[in-house]
């Protein structure tokens, strides 16, 4: 008797055909078994007195033998597509990186409080405009400051002519300390509340700058004077003094009050604060959907070979219906005692009670 075969199909990504062999070889052992080993069994009950199976017998019995031919070839496949070192390490690495991503998740949520608790401090300073950085104006400063020393070491050299080092050091020293002192008067005058003492302290300073500027003048103009036989003192005062005042006015201007810098500061220091931790939300997030990425490409595996298990398992049920069909065929042929048993009536489909072996992890929105 011929039976017709149904290929269930399978899949393949062109890389691993493991499942279309099996498939090919399942087949082939299937006709090879249905002509050698089903025929000599059926015929072998038949004609025994009396003829078996008897009429309200039960089938399983009798075809144990294809029984367990098709359930080492359903043992057969399992071990083929999935393999016991496989199953268990599969499962190992899927939970492996299940734990890993709930820390990374856990991260996130930790630099993420973090984050919103910046935030909260941010707000709570109560900043509608935030403070600019002054940074840009710096080389300004600079400038007047440079300004202010070469002013002073070139009244030094007139007077310390045969040491150079000597003016330059002398030079840069007073030129700082008199900036450090215009800023500091400045600042003071600008930000402080101003009592009687701190005015007349501050007219002092505003006296002795004056003082500087008519010596440095002087210093510079007795040079000139050599050179050109010329007085140009006054020149040289105002020089100084204008370089003296453009200094003060940048301070004013552009150098925010200590309580002005502080909450700069803290401000700045909140915004990078925030700046971090989004960066480093940023790269758990990425670290995240790598892992993810893994998991599901393991997932994927799994469930293309769980589909092809499903698949082989549901022609093996149907090769086995056949099989049982030909020893019917064959038993009812040989028979001794002219019976149709009742179990010949339904045949049941093969029990591949292990057929739902490999769990594969539910595909969860890990994002």
């Amino acid at each position: 008797m011929k039976q017709e075969i149904i290929k269930q199909p399978v899949s393949s990504n062109g890389k691993d055909d493991t499942a279309q062999k099996l498939q090919s070889e399942l087949i082939k052992a299937h006709e090879v078994f249905t002509k050698t080993e089903v025929p000599p069994l059926a015929a072998g009950y038949g004609r025994r007195i009396p003829a078996l199976p008897k009429e309200n017998d039960k089938l399983d019995p009798y075809v144990m033998k294809l029984i367990m031919f098709y359930m080492e070839w359903v043992s057969k496949i399992n071990l083929a597509l999935h393999g016991s070192m496989q199953i268990v390490y599969g499962k190992f690495q899927i939970a492996e990186l299940t734990e890993k991503i709930f820390q990374k998740k856990r991260e996130k949520e930790l630099l993420e409080q973090d984050k919103g608790n910046l935030e909260d401090d941010k707000i709570k300073m109560g900043i509608v405009n935030p403070p600019k950085s002054h940074s840009k104006y710096r080389l300004l400063i600079s400038v007047m400051i440079f300004a202010d020393v070469i002013s002073v070491i070139a009244a030094c050299l007139n007077v310390f002519e045969d040491a150079v080092i000597i003016a330059v050091i002398l030079g840069i020293f007073i030129g700082i300390s008199l900036f450090m002192l215009i800023k500091s008067a400045v600042t003071d005058l600008r930000d402080q509340p101003q009592s009687r003492g701190k005015i007349i302290v501050k007219w002092g300073i505003i006296v002795l700058l004056f003082v500087m500027a008519i010596v440095l003048g002087s210093m510079r103009a007795k040079q000139s004077e050599q050179e050109t036989k010329e007085d140009h003192t006054i020149a040289f005062v105002l020089i100084n003094i204008l370089v003296f005042a453009s200094t003060a006015y940048a301070i004013y201007r552009y150098i925010p009050s200590d309580e002005v810098q502080q909450k700069m500061e803290a401000y700045e220091n909140i915004e990078n604060g925030i700046n971090k931790k989004q960066i480093a939300i940023t790269q758990i997030q990425r670290e995240i959907d790598l892992l993810v990425a893994s998991k599901n490409l393991i997932g994927t595996d799994k469930l293309r070979k769980r589909h092809d298990q499903r698949q082989l398992n549901l022609l093996i049920k149907s090769l086995y219906k056949q099989a049982v069909a030909v020893f019917v065929e064959l038993n009812i042929r040989t028979r001794t005692d002219g019976i149709f048993p009742d179990c010949f009536h339904e045949i049941k489909d093969l029990d591949i009670s292990n057929e739902d072996e490999i769990i594969v992890e539910p595909q969860n929105n890990e994002q």
